[in-house]
């Protein structure tokens, strides 16, 4: 199906705090007078502090794109979404309307749910998940993230996002009628719960006609492929198939099985790849079917029975043994790590590296090549590797230890600094622990308080406002060496970032020959003033940074 939803959103009038407030009283102005396009324009003019006539029609467009109005030469009026929203002001309706309306909101939830972003993050993120973001700024992203706010689904703390609870029930409730092929149980379901045919169809989001068979093959929204077999009692197979290790037969009831048949070619394909594979079992007295959770297949052949050819897969539950098993793949994964000193390992080094190891461990699996394969899958689905290339190739994204990149950024006291970091060289999870490590020591060094003014502020809860600026930017990959850091309030970080300040050789303060520039008087108090220095000599800034930072404002 194709995604017609447009890339990216507009604002509208009014900041974060109070732009519900001017949407709702103009959608109000809609709803009691049906005013012209060009009545409508003119009274967002009289009620905001726009000006522009084109920029308002932009503006509008949007609205009308998301259906929150129609927007008509000859008179305006309420869309869909418009007449919910206006009815109750329930932010989930609004929330609607974006989301169905523009690509990315729900990504931009679900990746806030693992962690907290910074606007260039949640560009990157819009970037790797639509071929058609094509932004290299982070613009696009941060009008997704403004939205975000004014529902009360996300909050801001210095350059970083945070979801809130409101957002988290948010996300709760999105695509809860899709089912999405993970390596899990589907949500609210358990093993051993007993499902009806319908009950089945609806979980699933799919359907089996008449009656159900054997082997399903299925995708799902996402065109993501999964499969869901199932065994009854008179099919023949006794219990014996709801645990451990058991033999299952391929589909086809008269002459010889083929494995080009689309149920048994899925099945040899789940040996190799990373397809769920759901299985239920049915007793002949029992009424609706048992879900009896994910399996492995681990292997299949031919056999003859009855006179005729059938296919034989042999599986195996996952509850039986994959918490064990997923724990010793990790625990292997982990050792290599440590002593390869690398975070990429392709299949076959970690086959090397792990079957010995794992076949003492688990003597009564003869598939241990299939088994581990198959918990590297799981591990994906959890966000503990990443899968890199057709090759085979992983990264390890699991258990960063904290304290080792303290250190390691500590360590870079002892040598020459180097202008930048690169980026490349560590995964997503991993920057983001660097970036806030380096925010941590920079931030104690100056006993957060500002270099420049010396203040000390705290929020209400007692977070310090002062934050962590990089001299050489983080924008052009600016060095996390804590040398490249300075402790500054949000307004000297602002005038810093933006070319007004400087710190010479010395550490004393430079401006920006402004005059004309409203702040310049301001900012001309502080020329020729020392910045505070921490008590650590060792993590004052370094010439190189202060240098290349005059040089990047023209100093």
């Amino acid at each position: 199906m194709t995604d017609d939803r447009r890339m990216t959103t507009d604002r509208f009038y009014g900041g974060v705090t109070n732009r519900l407030d001017n949407l709702r009283t103009c959608l109000a102005y809609v709803h009691t007078t049906s005013p012209t396009r060009e009545e409508l324009i003119q009274w967002v003019i009289n009620n905001t502090r726009a000006s522009s006539p084109e920029a308002i029609n932009h503006h509008l467009a949007f609205l009308d794109a998301i259906d929150l109005l129609h927007l008509e030469d000859t008179g305006c009026k309420l869309a869909h979404y418009g007449e919910q929203w206006l009815a109750d002001q329930d932010p989930s309706i609004l929330y609607a309307a974006l989301s169905e309306g523009v690509k990315g909101f729900d990504t931009i939830l679900q990746a806030l749910a693992e962690d907290p972003r910074t606007d260039t993050d949640l560009m990157d993120i819009l970037v790797n998940e639509f071929d058609e973001a094509e932004m290299t700024k982070p613009g696009p992203a941060i009008r997704h993230r403004e939205w975000l706010q004014v529902l009360g689904y996300a909050t801001r703390e210095g350059d970083t996002t945070y979801l809130t609870d409101a957002g988290r029930d948010a996300l709760k409730h999105q695509h809860t009628d899709s089912y999405h092929a993970t390596h899990s149980s589907p949500p609210a379901v358990e093993i051993g719960d007993r499902l009806t045919q319908a009950d089945i169809e609806t979980i699933f989001d799919t359907g089996f006609g008449y009656q159900i068979s054997g082997i399903n093959p299925r995708r799902d929204a996402t065109d993501n492929q999964y499969l869901l077999v199932f065994a009854t009692e008179d099919g023949p197979y006794d219990d014996a198939v709801t645990q451990g290790q058991f033999e299952y037969i391929g589909e086809g009831l008269e002459g010889d099985q083929s494995t080009s048949s689309p149920g048994n070619s899925v099945l040899i394909d789940a040996i190799e790849t990373d397809i769920p594979v759901h299985f239920f079992y049915q007793a002949t007295e029992a009424t609706g079917w048992a879900y009896q959770g994910l399996v492995d297949v681990l292997d299949w052949e031919f056999e003859t029975r009855g006179g005729r050819e059938v296919l034989v897969f042999t599986m195996a539950h996952q509850q039986a043994d994959s918490i064990d098993w997923t724990t010793a793949v990790r625990e292997q994964l982990k050792q290599y790590c440590e002593t390869h000193t690398s975070r990429r390992v392709t299949l076959d080094e970690i086959y090397d590296f792990a079957a010995a190891d794992l076949a003492r461990a688990f003597p009564d699996n003869n598939n241990i090549r299939t088994k581990i394969h198959q918990q590297l899958q799981v591990l994906r689905d959890q966000g503990d590797i990443e899968f890199l290339d057709d090759a085979g190739t992983y990264r390890l994204t699991f258990e960063i230890d904290v304290e080792a990149v303290e250190t390691d950024l500590q360590a870079k006291l002892n040598d020459e600094p180097q202008l930048t970091s690169d980026s490349e060289e560590f995964t997503e999870q991993e920057r983001r622990v660097r970036d806030q490590t380096f925010a941590r020591l920079v931030k104690a060094a100056y006993d957060n308080r500002c270099a420049i003014c010396g203040q000390h502020r705290e929020t209400p809860a007692g977070t310090p406002e002062v934050e962590a600026a990089h001299i050489y930017p983080k924008q052009k990959n600016g060095a996390d060496d804590p040398r490249n850091g300075l402790a500054l309030c949000k307004l000297h970080h602002w005038a810093f970032d933006t070319g007004w300040l400087a710190v010479s050789d010395d550490y004393t303060l430079l401006v920006a020959a402004a005059p004309k520039r409203d702040g310049y008087h301001e900012f001309k108090q502080l020329e020729d003033s020392q910045i505070r220095q921490p008590a650590n000599e060792e993590l004052a800034p370094h010439r190189l940074f202060l240098q290349q930072h005059r040089e990047l404002h023209d100093f």
